[in-house]
């Protein structure tokens, strides 16, 4: 999740928290770890989203390893790099005292911008392709 300031109003960084969601979804809440402050690639953390793997599967090296990805362009200008993070030993969330790593690295990837919001045209809602 981002964070923002009450006294500036202004972005921060992002919060990654995880825990055991199967034991959170059968009711019991067990230990949290949170990552705050983050850094990467001359950026602060913004908008950290899971990725999936192209089989949906999750890589079970390093104790359990959950990938993450972020823009490096919160300020909406052209970029070409992504910030991938690693939060390892995933596994340990199973425990009463879990140990866990968020490692992180810039990636070069196409160019890509956010635009402009557009207006929608009236039509046939969804939109019926050809």
């Amino acid at each position: 999740m981002n964070e923002f300031s009450f006294a500036t109003s202004s972005f921060e960084t992002a919060l990654v928290v995880a825990t055991n969601k199967w034991a959170l979804a059968a009711g019991h809440a067990g230990p949290v770890v949170a990552f705050q402050n983050l850094f990467g690639g001359g950026m602060p953390g913004f908008s950290v989203q899971p990725a999936i793997g192209d089989n949906g599967t999750k890589p079970r090296s390093n104790g359990g390893t959950e990938f993450l990805l972020s823009t490096l362009n919160p300020e909406g200008f052209a970029d070409n790099r992504l910030q991938l993070w690693a939060l390892t030993n995933t596994e340990s969330l199973k425990s009463s005292a879990p140990s866990l790593t968020l490692n992180s690295r810039s990636v070069t990837t196409e160019s890509y911008i956010q635009t402009n919001l557009v207006p929608q045209k009236n039509g046939p809602t969804p939109c019926e392709m050809p």
